[in-house]
């Protein structure tokens, strides 16, 4: 019905501009009949009468604004009703502009933009009436434009539709009346639910008596039905009664409407003891007041079983034999006492503005940070790893370290385990020496055997000196390993030595540190140190002393076994050279008897010797010619 009213102004509008168009055609082509022109001048002015009443009855404003003066031109009576300005009120400067309420503002100069492009515009807006009231109006505006397209007028129709939206703000309001009353019977329903199902016990109290208790209250109080509740009067449920001071002190409290919850006990309806807390809440519209409870029995004692747990747990802490440092983002928070002792404090003041890097040795500070940071983003524990720590007065001690997560305290929090194994240590570096020189002397031991075992199985096949001196050189520079062995015939009553075997190396002062010793007087095969090496006597003829001389310091000889082997190996020697004179003294007396007077037994002997030797000399020269003819056989 809006949309038909607009057209049919906007039809009449369009008559009425048409009628104006052929009054002034007919003004313009008649105007010399001045008689014509009055007659019908007054039927125009008829027509605009008939057409202006007829716009008023259908409440349709018309007018024209001159973009040229800047103002309305020509408006309709209905026009000049809807603003509540009359004709000289535009005349005198007030602009359509004025009577635009603010809000709209934005929206009429979007309007203007589509006029000067030469648009038809139809909008609906606010406009304050000059009475001061405020009304919607619905607007048709048309431009006009010369020949340079810009808009020299503008052409339009306004309706009021003030009423209109009056009726539909009615409608919304009726409707939106219901919708907020259903919504509160839905709210209140939804209020009732909640207060039934809730955990939290509530209870509503007039008067000193208990006139509501939800289901979550009958089971606190262990109630069979609301009976055994309602009428009763709050305080004299508690456990123990109040004094009087602090029973009115809240009281007085709830009046002033001091929501401060307290911590209180009540008697349950079989005699047991319940820990509630309690929020009382007076309700500003009447004299009741809203009491909210909670059943916090199973809380409070697992609270005092925490308490107690961490009173053990600190307990443990204090008394623990190993380092414990509980820590967050790389800073201690607490360190239990074996963990001052292990630093070497007597108090944290002393830790203040020290790093963990301060108690780290420089090379495993990386490491250390990787481990504990690697704690705090992964949340598992580290491996059990063997490290060091530098104590405050910088001693460096071996420790033993773990690391493990502690989430429940806060994020990146760790408690770092410390056990001190720096006896541990020195005794495994201890036991580790002590398994090294048994090993090396089992090895010494074996090797010295087999010396004196190859060294006896050579003594077997040698008949003379000069071989034995060459043996027992060798044995003895390859078990000492040292080329620095000679065997020196020396008389220290004429000063004169001689080298008879190994190297030459073998001084005046040498013989002078040996004879100041008095080797006349010294046992055989008996190890004797000077300052410039070591000599052993192996036999003595005639004032002449045949000496092994080791001329440097060897290092193996500080080993005791060695020294019984260099003296065992000696007296091998000795006892050889004694044999070795027997019988060449022994020689040298069947040589000075003669062929014919030598003993039967040592011809046979001589004899058998001979055979032997000519036997043993027999099979080399078969074997070597055997070995020729097999040699030319294979070639």
């Amino acid at each position: 019905m809006r949309h038909e009213n607009f057209w049919t102004a906007f039809a009449i509008l369009a008559i009425y501009a048409l009628m104006i168009g052929m009054i002034m055609v007919r003004r313009h082509k008649q105007r010399n009949s001045i008689k014509d022109d009055k007659k019908r001048l007054a039927e125009a002015e008829s027509r605009f009468r008939m057409l202006d009443d007829l716009l008023h009855t259908l409440d349709v404003g018309i007018w024209s604004y001159d973009c040229g003066a800047g103002r309305i031109v020509n408006a309709s009576l209905v026009f000049h009703e809807m603003s509540g300005y009359l004709a000289e009120h535009f005349e005198n400067g007030i602009s359509w502009r004025a009577l635009i309420h603010p809000e709209d503002l934005p929206l009429l100069e979007s309007c203007v933009l589509q006029l000067r492009q030469g648009e038809a515009v139809h909008a609906q807006y606010r406009i304050v009436h000059a009475a001061g009231d405020v009304r919607w109006v619905q607007v048709k505006m048309i431009p006009t434009m010369d020949q340079l397209k810009r808009m020299v007028r503008v052409d339009g129709i306004a309706i009021d539709v003030t009423s209109r939206y009056k009726m539909e703000e009615a409608l919304h309001d009726i409707t939106e009346g219901k919708k907020m009353e259903q919504a509160l019977k839905e709210s209140m329903e939804r209020y009732r639910r909640l207060v039934e199902s809730s955990p939290v016990a509530i209870a509503v109290c007039r008067q000193h008596k208990l006139v509501y208790v939800n289901p979550a209250g009958l089971r606190i109080v262990g109630a069979g039905g609301p009976e055994d509740f309602l009428g009763t009067d709050p305080w004299d449920w508690l456990y123990e009664p109040w004094e009087q001071s602090k029973q009115g002190r809240v009281i007085e409290r709830i009046r002033k409407g001091n929501v401060v919850p307290e911590e209180l006990s009540i008697r349950r309806m079989d005699g047991a003891k319940v820990d509630v807390i309690v929020t009382a809440l007076p309700d500003d519209e009447t004299d009741a007041v809203r009491i909210f409870f909670e059943d916090v029995t199973a809380r409070k004692a697992a609270e005092r079983a925490l308490i107690d747990s961490e009173r053990i747990n600190r307990h443990i802490l204090d008394i623990a034999p190993v380092a414990m440092v509980l820590h967050s983002n790389f800073e201690c928070i607490y360190m239990n006492p074996a963990g001052m002792r292990l630093l070497g404090v007597s108090d944290l003041a002393q830790l203040e503005g020290r790093g963990y890097e301060q108690f780290v040795p420089p090379d495993q500070i990386d490491l250390v940070r990787r481990e504990v940071k690697g704690v705090y983003e992964q949340g598992a524990t580290a491996t059990l790893v063997e490290s060091q720590i530098i104590q405050i007065d910088g001693t460096v001690i071996d420790i033993e370290v773990v690391t493990a997560p502690i989430p429940y305290i806060g994020d990146n929090t760790a408690l770092t385990i410390i056990r001190d194994i720096t006896e541990e240590k020195r005794a495994e570096r201890e036991r580790n020496a002590a398994e090294k020189l048994i090993r090396e002397s089992e090895e010494r031991y074996f090797q010295l055997q087999m010396s004196l075992d190859r060294f006896s199985s050579d003594l077997f096949g040698m008949v003379k000196i000069s071989e034995l001196n060459t043996r027992i050189v060798e044995e003895i520079q390859k078990v000492l390993k040292t080329e620095k062995v000679s065997l020196v015939t020396l008389n220290c009553g004429s000063s004169e030595f001689c080298v008879s075997g190994g190297v030459g190396e073998f001084s005046k002062d040498a013989l002078y540190a040996i004879c100041d010793r008095h080797p006349e007087q010294l046992p055989l095969c008996k190890l004797h140190e000077t300052s410039g090496g070591y000599f052993v006597k192996i036999g003595e003829i005639n004032g002449d002393h045949s000496m092994i001389y080791i001329s440097e310091k060897v290092a193996l000889l500080q080993y005791e076994a060695i020294k019984i082997w260099l003296e065992t190996i000696s007296r091998y020697v000795s006892v050889l050279y004694d044999n070795f004179r027997v019988i060449e003294d022994l020689t040298a007396e069947l040589e000075k008897l003669g062929p014919s007077r030598q003993p039967v037994w040592l011809l046979r002997l001589m004899l058998h010797l001979s055979e032997n030797e000519r036997k043993r000399l027999s099979q080399d020269l078969h074997d070597a010619a055997l070995q020729e003819q097999i040699i030319c056989t294979e070639s």
